[in-house]
């Protein structure tokens, strides 16, 4: 995909406490993790906006980090802007279609270590019912432990997907082709 700027990081590396093939659900309840866009609106503002609703999983093996799967589900039904008549208009069959296609996804298909804090990923989005391959670098944002000493990854990231890749032809003014989404999430450990 062309003109794609996903920049994403994640804490992918080799640290005390976390073990080899760890687990990690990310963690959408705490308010510690958010996946919010930002458009153009009438070809001159921005708007920004998120998702409330998402889940996932990161699947990280310190020992063969190409290894690594992260898998996010959105609820475009959660689409928000803080303006109902906006949030309408981009639910709506002319932009996320949320009836139905009420999920945007994303799928790693391959990572690559370029030192401790960063790498590249590679995977699938799908939006609008339509699957295209991604790829973006990603870097270190942060560490931490659960106050019962379960290790937390911190990552986040940014891309801007041309919606005419997925279908979406809506050009009346108020939406731009382009919409930048950024994800900051973090993985709270469930197993190894």
């Amino acid at each position: 995909m062309k003109n794609l700027l996903l920049s994403a990081s994640m804490t992918l590396m080799v640290m005390p406490g976390i073990s080899y093939a760890d687990s990690y659900r990310i963690d959408s309840e705490s308010g510690n993790s958010f996946i919010s866009f930002k458009l153009r609106e009438d070809g001159h503002r921005w708007v920004v906006g998120r998702f409330n609703q998402f889940e996932g999983d990161l699947q990280w093996d310190a020992t063969q980090p190409e290894n690594t799967e992260l898998n996010i589900a959105i609820d475009s039904t959660t689409a928000d802007t803080n303006s109902q008549k906006r949030d309408k208009t981009l639910r709506g069959k002319n932009v996320f279609d949320s009836s139905n296609f009420p999920h945007i996804s994303f799928s790693t298909s391959d990572y690559q270590m370029i030192n401790d804090e960063s790498g590249r990923i590679s995977g699938t989005v799908t939006l609008h019912g339509v699957s295209k391959d991604v790829s973006f670098p990603v870097q270190q944002t942060g560490i931490g432990f659960t106050s019962n000493g379960h290790p937390l990854l911190d990552f986040q990231g940014m891309t801007v997907l041309h919606l005419r890749d997925f279908g979406i032809h809506y050009q009346a003014g108020n939406v731009s082709d382009e919409i930048m989404l950024e994800m900051n999430l973090e993985g709270v450990w469930q197993s190894s």
